[in-house]
């Protein structure tokens, strides 16, 4: 419909260059419809999910194809559709339930992922009694859950790419007055996994999920994070609080690269992230809250182990709203900022498209967007090579002044140690001839370092940490 009251959801192909619009419609009904995330597959089909109040949206080949009623004097629906390389809808479908403590019932779809086969992985969070769960995929070891924990659970649901509903589940705890809320889905072909994450009041009952090796906490707080993981046949595998006693978290952001890193991103309204956090000479990476609210970023290691986090803004509120990977493992994150002295960085090649001033009056904001050049170095945890049958540490770490490279007990033909800092540049290199090697660290910056330790061309990597 056009101009539908009081709002549509809408969506929008541009070229390659921006100046070109390729297609355009709305999409909603006679009420308050909006589109909440779009993702686009390697066939160039448009899966898309959000909410919708309006009752009479047309849809097309629906897994529910009413719009949910019941004890609510008003519903408000998750959506979930796609439009194929022709700009065709496929299909498009409600999802949700009608009944719930509060006199409107919520579900709404946030975030949209596809995995390798096709198939749509769709998050949100719902109050409904009767949210429509089913689990088709014959899989017994997922986080399935048929009944909501508390106020408000998350969501995750799975559509065939016909969309037929295979899977769809609450995700939460069992407090009385908990609400947990699935913001964030992403989809890894490379270990074919799926990654979640939101945020939680409710540790009772919560569905923690311990794996070997990954960082694994059991936090209660105001709203501590929360990310997760299934394989691609959603088979669970790990699911960890983020934060301290008194976090306060809203996660808006998460990506991965193809060598398996997490990235997880967001707003932090208090000095809660957990260890370790970082900062660079250059001021972007902030190891302490600057305002009321900070964006922040924390990594974690393709083990599921926490890696690396920092706060990223200014003087004033700074608000991550969005997280991607993109080539050459480049991290994008954008949101909006109400600080004059947010960090700014560009080189001489893009310094014509920087906007360095800050634009807005007293209780305003500008958007921004920020990438970070990652390394590529896959990391890996030191104890992951007191199994191999090449052993090695490094002591101490952390180091102020200096580390040694213990090396004892391995053959020490074609050895060589590379360092790195966070952005991939190489910070000293050495051939190892003894098995007690000393590094001078006294004049790098305080942060993280990578070391390489390769051997006839296996090559072993572990972090350190630089007081």
């Amino acid at each position: 419909p056009v101009g539908a009251s009081p709002g549509d959801g809408f969506i929008a192909e541009f070229g390659p260059n921006g100046n070109v619009l390729f297609w355009s419609r709305y999409y909603g009904g006679s009420q308050d419809d909006g589109i909440n995330s779009i993702y686009i597959d390697n066939a160039n089909n448009l899966h898309f999910t959000g909410f919708a109040r309006s009752n009479n949206i047309t849809m097309v080949n629906a897994a529910q194809a009413a719009f949910s009623t019941g004890t609510a004097a008003t519903n408000i629906d998750a959506i979930v559709g796609k439009f194929n390389s022709s700009n065709v809808l496929d299909y498009s479908t409600y999802l949700g339930g009608g009944n719930s403590v509060f006199s409107v019932t919520k579900d709404i779809g946030r975030d949209i992922t596809v995995d390798g086969s096709g198939n749509a992985i769709v998050v949100g969070w719902t109050d409904a009694f009767n949210f429509p769960v089913n689990n088709a995929t014959g899989n017994p070891n997922t986080f399935f859950d048929n009944s909501l924990g508390g106020a408000r659970d998350g969501f995750i649901a799975r559509y065939s790419p016909t969309g037929v509903k295979q899977f769809a589940s609450y995700f939460g705890g069992a407090g009385t007055f908990g609400i947990d809320e699935i913001n964030c889905v992403n989809y890894n072909a490379t270990k074919n996994e799926i990654y979640f994450a939101g945020q939680s009041n409710d540790s009772l009952a919560f569905p923690y999920l311990v794996l070997p090796g990954a960082f694994n906490l059991k936090q209660k707080a105001p709203n501590s994070a929360f990310i997760a993981s299934m394989s691609g046949n959603l088979t669970k595998q790990w699911c960890t609080s983020y934060g301290k006693a008194a976090s306060n978290f809203s996660v808006t952001g998460l990506a991965s690269d193809n060598a398996g890193i997490i990235y997880l991103a967001g707003q932090a309204k208090t000095n809660t992230l957990n260890y370790p956090v970082t900062f660079s000479t250059l001021n972007v990476y902030n190891d302490t809250i600057r305002n009321l609210d900070d964006g922040f970023v924390t990594i974690f290691n393709p083990q599921k182990d926490l890696f690396h986090a920092f706060y990223l803004g200014g003087s004033g509120d700074d608000y991550i709203n969005n997280a991607y990977v993109g080539t050459n493992n480049k991290l994008y994150v954008v949101g909006n900022t109400g600080s004059t002295n947010y960090p700014i960085a560009y080189n001489s090649i893009n310094i014509l498209n920087i906007d360095s001033t800050f634009g807005g009056g007293l209780g305003q904001n500008d958007g921004f967007i920020t990438r970070f050049d990652m390394n590529q170095i896959q990391v890996i945890s030191v104890k992951e090579n007191s199994n191999s049958d090449f052993v090695f540490n490094a002591y101490p770490n952390p180091s102020t002044n200096g580390f040694v490279l213990d090396l004892k007990n391995n053959d020490l033909k074609n050895v060589e140690a590379k360092i790195y800092n966070l952005t991939g540049q190489v910070i000293a290199e050495q051939k190892i001839t003894q098995p007690l090697t000393q590094f001078n660290c006294e004049s790098w910056a305080s942060g993280i370092y990578l070391v390489n330790i390769n051997t006839n061309g296996k090559l072993k990597t572990f972090k350190l940490i630089k007081n």
